[in-house]
């Protein structure tokens, strides 16, 4: 599989559909915009981000006051650069930037020669009924310290929305692991992979990944996507699994216009 413009607009537009359910099923506020979405779900919130935008595609003027317009209330927001923005976006967002918190390396596989056994762990579901017990779980096992405010809210908003599978790995009866599948026009993307401190090292985090390629591959996803820090576990597990970098982005800090007067 080759890595095209066409296929980069696939994956960007297919992460901005997961984001504006995602950020809807959270109470938040969704504008459509330049083929993305810029997903307000108040300050500090993960979920407060602009992604997808202008993905091989350029912007009217009025789209840059719309997109301030919509985080009048928030004092920054993360805007998730397109590697397809036009020169006019790219201008914009690094005059408004404050800070790059972070680059995220966006990783692909093509599900059809996808064979492997089935991972020996006991993996269970996630119902709806328990995904605030379960958002707590998850968000405590990414942070040795307190979680950000609101994460583990996030994560129960995402373990309700539609398209998306939240699942647990049990020992002995006892959760320790987490992570979901969430399915998107046509792209299933891998998310929240986390394993309590204790167990980390057996393995799990790369069973988890297997498991919810052979579910994205029976439900009849073409390609799985994910996202992770370069270098990180997870961008190795995913190695490991057989995907490939698509490409990597920049995140920025962007302050609303207003603020900065």
């Amino acid at each position: 599989m080759f890595v095209t413009e066409e296929l980069i607009r696939r994956i960007e537009r297919s992460e901005a559909e997961r984001v504006r359910v995602s950020a809807e099923t959270f109470g938040g506020s969704v504008l459509p915009i330049g083929g993305g979405v810029a997903a307000n779900c108040g300050e500090g919130n993960v979920m407060t981000q602009a992604i997808g935008v202008a993905s091989g595609v350029d912007l009217a003027e009025t789209d840059f006051d719309l997109i301030i317009s919509h985080y009048r209330n928030c004092a920054r927001f993360e805007f998730k650069l397109s590697v397809l923005s036009p020169m006019s976006l790219r201008e914009w967002v690094v005059r408004r930037a404050i800070g790059i918190p972070e680059f995220e390396t966006i990783l692909v596989q093509a599900l059809s020669d996808y064979d492997a056994a089935p991972p020996q762990i006991d993996i269970r579901r996630v119902p709806d009924i328990d995904a605030d017990a379960y958002g707590q779980r998850s968000a405590q096992r990414f942070y040795q310290s307190e979680p950000p405010p609101g994460l583990a809210g996030v994560v129960s908003a995402m373990t309700r929305a539609e398209g998306t599978n939240a699942f647990e790995v049990f020992l002995e009866g006892v959760p320790v692991a987490s992570c979901s599948v969430g399915l998107a026009n046509g792209i299933a993307w891998l998310g929240g992979g986390a394993v309590d401190p204790p167990y980390r090292g057996r393995g799990l985090h790369k069973a988890m990944q297997a498991y919810r390629m052979m579910l994205a591959k029976e439900m009849g996803c073409e390609l799985i996507c994910q996202g992770a820090l370069p270098g990180s576990v997870s961008h190795v597990n995913a190695q490991k699994n057989g995907f490939a970098v698509a490409f990597t982005r920049p995140t920025f800090w962007v302050e609303p216009e207003e603020c900065r007067d």
